[in-house]
């Protein structure tokens, strides 16, 4: 979306680790049915994979995959509101200084396009949430 490289560059570690996570976890058979949370967040993602080819915009596209990062951490809320020690709080705490540095890296090379900082920022609460979460 941005064409910018170090912008970028977050996002497509998390890409790839989350395609590794996905492929470890077929080849290991730990692949279980896939929830209603699940399956929208799936439904999300082809859609905006659609609208892109049809569209070729990448900011929709980039929205609506913020609203399926977004429904796809329900169930870690769920699960960590119920049980704050299913999750390791320094590992979330990690996550969020990442995007903190995200954010930063954003601001200081800023071209005044504010939809720059959505995907940062979404994932910067959504990540401090299941941090404090997990501190409980």
């Amino acid at each position: 979306m941005t064409k910018d490289g170090w912008k970028s560059l977050l996002p497509t570690i998390s890409g790839i680790q989350c395609i590794l996570t996905f492929v470890l976890a077929l080849f290991q058979g730990q692949l279980k049915v896939i929830g209603m949370n699940d399956g929208i967040v799936l439904v999300v993602g082809i859609t905006a994979s659609l609208l892109w080819w049809k569209l070729k915009s990448p900011t929709v596209t980039n929205m609506m995959l913020q609203l399926g990062i977004t429904i796809g951490f329900i169930p870690t809320f769920q699960s960590v509101w119920m049980r704050p020690q299913s999750e390791i709080a320094l590992c979330w705490f990690l996550w969020t200084v990442s995007f903190v540095f995200q954010t930063t890296v954003v601001i200081q090379r800023w071209k005044e396009q504010k939809r720059d900082l959505v995907y940062p920022i979404n994932c910067l609460w959504l990540h401090l949430a299941v941090a404090l979460l997990a501190l409980r």
